[in-house]
């Protein structure tokens, strides 16, 4: 122990260098990584309107605790059909829509559906996962007519990049800069011992 903090106090400078390389290093990386934004809509199952009945109406709702069909719905919008239904509510081409990462999920314990879209433009991708959410709502009433998708939130454009993080890599770098650093400076001060000895 006492080897390691003479090597650390007489290796200082080695282990600064090797921070601030490793530092540099990271911030030059994350510099050039365009920033991704994501935005997020919710839907929510429900039973239909039509279904009047208040047998009907439990029956429905018990069928949504086996968790299938909700989960079923939640596969909808990363498919083809949908998104180039959610492109030509934007009048825009699908294939540019493969830009953007989809992914859908369904909300723990309840029977609401998370539609999340990252893309470079903040404003396309939240017009994105709005029409995403319309396109699965329209699609669903094919499935199973005796639920509706409601619209719970409607996406929002982010104000801030969830990519890249840039204090997440840099407090990253900085901690594999110390270890790089003292493994050096432990690495001079052997090659010193060994040196001294002869």
């Amino acid at each position: 122990m006492q080897f390691i903090t003479q090597a650390v106090i007489r290796g200082w400078a080695i282990i600064l260098l090797a921070v601030l390389l490793v530092v540099t290093a990271a911030s030059l990386f994350t510099a050039q990584i365009n920033p991704q934004y994501r935005s997020t809509s919710q839907l929510i199952v429900v039973p239909n309107k039509q279904v009047e009945d208040a047998r009907n109406v439990l029956r429905s709702l018990e069928t949504l605790e086996r968790r299938t069909i909700v989960a079923t719905y939640a596969r909808i919008p990363p498919q083809k059909n949908t998104i180039d239904a959610a492109a030509k509510q934007l009048n825009i081409n699908p294939t540019a829509l493969t830009a953007y990462s989809i992914r859908s999920t369904v909300v723990p314990n309840t029977n609401i559906i998370r539609i999340d879209v990252e893309g470079i433009n903040p404003a396309t991708t939240a017009a994105v996962a709005n029409a995403l959410a319309r396109s699965t709502s329209d699609i669903a009433k094919d499935i199973y007519r005796i639920y509706d998708l409601r619209l719970l939130s409607e996406a929002q454009p982010a104000a801030n990049p969830v990519r890249p993080n840039w204090s997440r890599n840099i407090l990253i770098s900085i901690i594999l800069g110390l270890g790089l650093g003292v493994l050096t400076a432990i690495g001079v001060e052997s090659f010193r011992a060994r040196c001294s000895e002869k």
